[in-house]
């Protein structure tokens, strides 16, 4: 049942940086780069319009990874974690 209560509050997390336009995912998307936010405390000056629509979590950190077909950017990936991370991921070489 915490898995899914989990998910459901990502879920959230993600339709928030949809309906704000802003967001790790929503920069990952349109510069086909990774985006890590590792401290979700702090993206008001980052992204305010996020930072104003997402409803309060328990994630730490977020980090968005561009997926691809081919060279196109199709699709998003985001890992959430409770825990700070404050790992970056770099594109493959």
């Amino acid at each position: 049942m915490a898995h899914l209560r989990r998910h459901g509050r990502a879920c959230l997390a993600c339709l928030a940086q949809l309906e704000a336009a802003e967001g790790p995912a929503i920069d990952s998307y349109r510069g086909g780069l990774s985006v890590g936010a590792g401290d979700l405390s702090a993206v008001e000056g980052r992204w305010p319009k996020l930072a104003a629509a997402a409803p309060p979590s328990s994630f730490q950190t977020v980090h968005a990874l561009p997926l691809r077909l081919r060279r196109q950017v199709i699709g998003v990936l985001s890992l959430f974690s409770t825990k700070f991370i404050q790992k970056e991921f770099s594109p493959p070489q």
